[in-house]
């Protein structure tokens, strides 16, 4: 064996060890790709109904600097047909009303596991299994949060519609497939409908996350993939501090409108809780 091998080999593994991005750093990069920092005027509840769009709009590297999503509209485009089958303004109207009209609605199977999970009753059914497996999860793999706090939240899928429904009509926007007035109200409803059942951004977020799992028990297979999408909670909460301190409080409090001044304050550490 050449004589240069080993010592070659101990440089690289310490190059390795000294040099490659730490999981921390990671979720502070991705935190700060969706820093908020307006490009336009926005109210503090049209700031509270861009919010709700949450960790689906951070999962795809977008941000809520502004009412419409950021991404590149072929993008855009491509999420909507590729999530809930829209490609023309007409789908669009049709998909945000029919889902509107069936926020919070579940199947039998579903509601008797949220039912389960919260009265501490195991149930042989694969709804529950996979609430069961999400939450454990997200104590024990993901470090999200403590047990108490889940079975505090987890009682509907409606949070994990909320977000899904105002992600689609910012993208909808970002295209020309909603007007202005059409998206503020349905975030305007959106609201409504999230303050009626959370009381702060940390629970929301989670609640959406937990009804993610369960929506999707058929899709999410891979623990890596899981990972990725649990980290994605921490990143909203710890990345958008200017824009909660900004947007209208869980109880509607008012908060000085948002400007393109606004938001440049140092991100919080990842730790942060929002609320």
């Amino acid at each position: 064996m050449p004589s240069w091998i080993v010592p070659a080999s101990i440089c690289l593994v310490l190059y390795c060890i000294v040099f490659r991005p730490r999981p921390q750093r990671r979720l502070d990069a991705w935190a700060r790709q969706t820093r908020f920092r307006p490009t336009e005027q926005i109210s503090p509840n049209e700031l509270f109904g861009c919010l709700l769009s949450g960790k689906l709009a951070v999962l795809e590297r977008d941000d809520f600097s502004q009412l419409a999503s950021a991404l590149p509209a072929m993008r855009a485009r491509r999420l909507l047909q590729q999530y809930w089958g829209v490609a023309s303004k007409m789908d669009c109207e049709r998909v945000v009303d029919r889902r509107m009209k069936r926020l919070g609605e579940c199947c039998a199977g579903e509601e008797a596991a949220y039912l389960g999970w919260r009265d501490g009753v195991q149930i042989a059914t694969e709804e529950y299994r996979a609430l069961a497996n999400a939450c454990w999860f997200l104590v024990n793999e993901g470090s999200v949060v403590d047990l108490s706090s889940i079975r505090r939240i987890c009682s509907a899928p409606l949070a994990c519609d909320i977000e899904q429904t105002a992600y689609l009509v910012r993208l909808g926007l970002s295209v020309g497939f909603l007007e202005r007035e059409q998206a503020l109200l349905v975030l305007r409803e959106l609201s409504d409908r999230a303050r009626g059942g959370f009381q702060s951004w940390e629970d929301y977020s989670l609640a959406a996350l937990i009804g993610m799992a369960v929506r999707t028990r058929d899709e999410l297979t891979d623990d890596e993939e899981w990972r990725h999408i649990a980290r994605s909670h921490r990143v909203f909460l710890s990345g958008q501090q200017a824009a909660f301190s900004l947007a209208a409080g869980w109880s509607g409090r008012q908060a000085p409108a948002a400007s393109a001044q606004a938001g440049e304050e140092e991100l919080a550490p990842m730790s942060a809780a929002a609320s």
